[in-house]
Order: structure tokens, then sequence, then C-alpha cells
């Protein structure tokens, strides 16, 4: 599992949600989802040329192709916005069967609820919340990161002083009920890559219920980060 960091770009812009309607989606996300689609189509491509066809059924990935040739892999989003939106962006608004952009890979593109019951090899999951700043926060994220790299000195989730800046987290049911958080979070077969702003996710609350029958808002997503994601935080910078 990993963990893509989407709070900045390059240029160390924070990227905010944007809204349709009652959904959200994030553009930032998107584009790295499609970055990451590009490389695994390159990588699958090149397995299927270096190991012969009768060793597939032995590589972790490879041993998953299809009849048609290509590798299942999942774009899974809590807010049709966000698959709307990238359905729009990466295939004009059709679907990679008809375009065939990555001829070795078969992608589905889901909403978490939609999802549920399936699995894929590979799950993109698509976090999408990300709070705009408030006023001058862009400037003044912008002076504290020429001075130092991120980190939850400066970026925090409340009372932010002059040298720190605000990042408040999702207020959101659909990312706080366990039970979305497991399909989202499960589905994935061999590798799961969780796109978000892990800033504002580190101070959201899952509400649980223990065996007990006691109730408890559970920091879910930072005891996942500190703790959990084997393959590592990245900060998506260095990938877009």
């Amino acid at each position: 599992m990993y963990w893509v960091d989407s709070a900045l770009t390059r240029k160390n812009m924070y990227c905010g949600e944007e809204k349709i309607g009652t959904s959200y989606f994030n553009a930032r996300e998107i584009e790295l989802a499609e970055h990451l689609f590009e490389e695994m189509n390159a990588q699958v491509g090149t397995w299927k040329e270096e190991i012969p066809v009768d060793e597939w059924a032995k590589h972790p990935h490879l041993c998953h192709i299809d009849r048609h040739g290509t590798l299942p892999v999942a774009f899974i989003t809590f807010y049709a916005a966000q698959k709307s939106q990238f359905d729009t962006k990466v295939f004009a608004g059709s679907s990679n069967t008809t375009e065939k952009r990555w001829n070795h890979l078969n992608i589905r593109v889901d909403t978490v609820d939609r999802f549920q019951g399936a699995e894929s090899p590979i799950v993109i999951v698509s976090m999408v919340r990300s709070a705009p700043l408030g006023k001058g926060g862009q400037a003044n994220l912008k002076r504290l990161l020429e001075q130092q790299a991120p980190s939850q000195k400066i970026l925090v989730n409340s009372n932010a002083n002059k040298d720190q800046v605000n990042i408040m987290p999702p207020h959101t049911g659909f990312a706080k009920s366990p039970n979305r958080v497991n399909v989202a979070f499960s589905r994935a077969q061999n590798l799961l890559i969780v796109l978000g702003n892990r800033w504002a996710w580190n101070g959201v609350k899952v509400n649980i219920k223990r065996d007990d029958g006691e109730k408890e808002r559970f920091p879910y997503y930072k005891q996942l980060m500190n703790n959990t994601i084997r393959g590592g935080m990245l900060d998506g910078r260095n990938l877009l």
C-alpha cells in the first residue's frame, strides 16, 4: 500500500477540492492517477515482452492478465463528480475499452459504493476532499515552503499561528463510515494506492463501534499513515 500526497503541485501551489452540485472532485488527483496509469501501462508492456507467456502464471501481476491480454485495474472514489470528471478528462467521457488509451490495462472507474463486492489486482482510491485555504493561506504557505519542507509543524488542522497554515479536515460522512472505508481499502488483491491530501485527512476521525457497544471516534487515517502503510508515503510532487 502507498499513500500519494496530493496536497501540492511542484510549484508548491495548494490543490483544493471543487464542487459540482452536491458532489466534489479533485483535479490534482485525476492528474496523478492519469500519470500512474501511464506508468503501469508501460511497465505491464515491458513485462509482457520480457517474460515468456508460460511464466506469467508465476508473476504477481501478470498472473491476473485477462483473456484480452490486459491487466484489470480500478480507479474508485467516494464521489460521483470525481468519477465523472475522471471519465471526461481521461477518456473524453467514454471508457478505456472504447478509447484504447492504455492497451495493456483494463480500467474500471467507479464509486466506492458501486465497487462493493468487487476486487482488482491494482486499485487506486481517490479521497478527493481537500478544503480550500483561507484568505492569505496560499501566500503564507508559499513563504513557509521556501524555508522548509512540508510537515505537521507548519501544516496544522486548527489554531494556526503566523508560521503555520490551517489545513481543515474534510467534513464528510462518506469516508468516516467504517463500511465504506473497508470497501475502499480492501478491494486490491496486489497493490493499493491512495491519493489524498495527507495533511487534511490526518485530522479525520472514523466513527467505530467497539465489541462492548461503546462508540469511539478513532483517528483512523492518522494511524494508517503512521503505522499501516507498508509501501510508504509518497509526495505527489515527485511524480508530477
